[in-house]
């Protein structure tokens, strides 16, 4: 269940105050693939297309946590899906790739997709997309904390209702946070949908 997802999660998490050291990140969504099979197994298959990418100066036990926030997110919103088309298999991609001084990671899945008036406030604490559930409600507002705030990256959400979402990060090689723990060069997140021409930014 999630609570051990989280559980395995804070264990392979380093503990004490946030550090940026390099990191392989492939690796990383690696082993939280592996952690997170129970939560994605019976309504998914995880597709990895991981490309080479240099190490990363990033604080992996929060990245650890976005990532497994993201995949149970798209297991809930395939499985959302399936109930209604059950006929139909789910995928979550996983793709990962480096981008001039940046790496970026993509987590598309065929879920339910997020409804336009909602996808605005996907960042806001306890919504999520598909059911909307409180129980991963905070999952893209702590993204959005740990990879635009902590880490001076960007991330962005993309959905159509019925045919899936996708999340895009971006991050900086070599980090652009500043003395304090702020950060530099502009971090963002934003959001579209693809039905209609709505997009805002926040």
């Amino acid at each position: 269940n999630v609570s051990e997802i989280l559980g395995s999660v804070r264990h392979v998490s380093r503990p004490g105050p946030s550090r940026l050291q390099p990191e392989d990140l492939n690796e990383s969504i690696r082993a939280t693939v592996r952690i997170t099979t129970c939560a994605w197994k019976e309504v998914a298959e995880i597709r990895l297309r991981l490309g080479t990418l240099p190490r990363v100066e990033c604080d992996l036990g929060e990245l650890h946590q976005v990532l497994l926030n993201l995949l149970v997110n798209s297991a809930r919103a395939i499985g959302e899906k399936s109930s209604c088309y059950p006929s139909r298999s789910g995928f979550i991609d996983v793709e990962t790739s480096q981008v001039g001084e940046e790496v970026e990671i993509l987590v598309s899945d065929n879920g339910c997709g997020i409804p336009e008036g909602q996808l605005p406030r996907v960042f806001d604490p306890f919504v999520s997309g598909g059911t909307f559930k409180e129980s991963s409600g905070q999952g893209l507002r702590m993204a959005q904390a740990a990879i635009c705030d902590h880490h001076g990256g960007s991330l962005s959400v993309e959905s159509t209702v019925g045919e899936g979402t996708t999340v895009r990060i971006r991050l900086p090689v070599r980090s652009r946070r500043g003395v304090g723990g702020g950060s530099l060069g502009g971090p963002s997140a934003s959001l579209q949908s693809t039905m209609g021409s709505t997009s805002s930014s926040v």
